[in-house]
């Protein structure tokens, strides 16, 4: 998404977990040199095949945003979540 208008980063995430109906279980604000703020969230939702966990993380290059998402069902949580965590810190901007 192009934004014409700063927001912080971790702002622009908070609002599309909160229009798709995300509940945070957790998160991680993390400030760079420049002030930016980005966010490191942990969500659930349930679908109608049960609960799905999903890993969220916002990147921002100039005006444009990217939304990372990777997620498992709850039940398989346990077990992927190193390998979710992994991917959703690997993905970068070059």
């Amino acid at each position: 998404e192009k934004i014409d208008k700063f927001i912080q980063p971790a702002d622009w995430l908070k609002s599309k977990l909160n229009l798709s109906g995300e509940t945070i279980l957790n998160q991680n604000i993390i400030t760079t040199k420049n002030d930016e703020q980005y966010l490191d969230v942990l969500t659930e939702k349930q679908t109608e095949k049960g609960f799905v966990i999903s890993r969220f993380t916002v990147l921002k290059e100039n005006s444009n945003y990217y939304l990372s998402k990777v997620s498992c069902d709850k039940k398989d949580y346990e077990e992927l979540a190193e390998t979710i965590q992994h991917i959703s810190h690997t993905i970068r901007l070059k």
